[in-house]
């Protein structure tokens, strides 16, 4: 029934998350039928549809799994409404919302702050959520890059950080594997390890921090790191996921590429955001050894 609209209604509102049965949580998005924009289409229902692909990153299924009426909200159990496949590797999904309304020359700057919230819970314990949303265009084209910084990463024996990376794009052609390095730092400076990680199209990673420094540096007391993620070969979503298994919490925090700080409607967007990739990199080896 959309073939003959002109915006691609799957397109509009979305989110790409990852399931991952292997850490033994489960996952939930949490959507909302209104825009808090409170503009024209803050009233609509909404059609709530997933994207299943495999832990290789093949297409499996798409479906509706519920509807939001207008000026409501409501959270979706991903992992139940998807355990039917029986993965046991991590795996993407997307979820959709669809506006039941005339999508016929629909300016996209409608639909811009749509957010849904992504949440992970230690089985029968505590809840960590965290709240974004992806772009219309998000990795349409080849020409991408991106960096991830924080320099609050504490591991500890009783704490697991990962570092969660998910290469998704809207325009399948596009779609292709994204090697993406990581370095970890101590506080003062002094790097800890290296990592170069290669993330297929439509998959998604949880880097264990923990196995990237000695096993020396990991005790009660939580160590403080700094890690540094960049590519040029594309933008990956990147979430930081910590986990207590003592205690059952679950904490989770995404922190934006760049295009977020530097994205603007001229021709030189892909260029400032390369030029800064490649000043981080010409310079952090005489930074890292002052």
């Amino acid at each position: 029934m959309f073939t003959l609209m002109k915006a691609d209604p799957f397109r509009l509102i979305y989110t790409p998350m990852m399931v991952f049965p292997d850490l033994d949580l489960e996952a939930y998005v949490g959507l909302s039928s209104f825009n808090p924009k409170g503009i024209s289409n803050s009233m609509q229902s909404h059609q709530v549809w997933f994207s299943v692909y495999d832990p290789s990153g093949n297409f499996v299924d798409r479906y509706q799994v519920g509807k939001l009426a207008p000026n409501t909200r409501e959270f979706f159990p991903v992992s139940s409404l998807t355990e039917k496949y029986g993965f046991k590797s991590p795996y993407l999904v997307v979820v959709h919302r669809v506006p039941e309304m005339d999508l016929t020359n629909i300016n996209h700057e409608m639909f811009l702050m749509f957010r849904s919230i992504v949440q992970y819970r230690d089985r029968f314990k505590a809840f960590g959520s965290v709240v974004y949303e992806a772009p219309y265009t998000f990795n349409a084209t080849k020409r991408a890059n991106f960096i991830v910084h924080s320099s609050q990463v504490l591991l500890s024996t009783e704490i697991e950080t990962y570092l969660l990376l998910l290469n998704f794009t809207t325009n399948s052609e596009t779609s292709h594997p994204i090697t993406c390095t990581v370095d970890l730092h101590h506080a003062n400076g002094k790097k800890v390890s290296s990592l170069r990680k290669t993330v297929p199209g439509f998959t998604g990673c949880a880097l264990k921090l923990s196995e990237l420094v000695p096993s020396a540096s990991v005790s009660e007391t939580p160590s403080q790191f700094t890690l540094v993620g960049y590519s040029n070969e594309g933008i990956l979503i990147p979430l930081f996921l910590n986990v207590n298994n003592r205690r059952g919490g679950v904490s989770i925090e995404h922190t934006h590429p760049p295009q977020a700080y530097l994205q603007m409607p001229n021709k030189y967007f892909y260029e400032i955001r390369e030029r800064a990739i490649n000043h981080f990199l010409s310079h952090k080896e005489n930074r890292l050894t002052q």
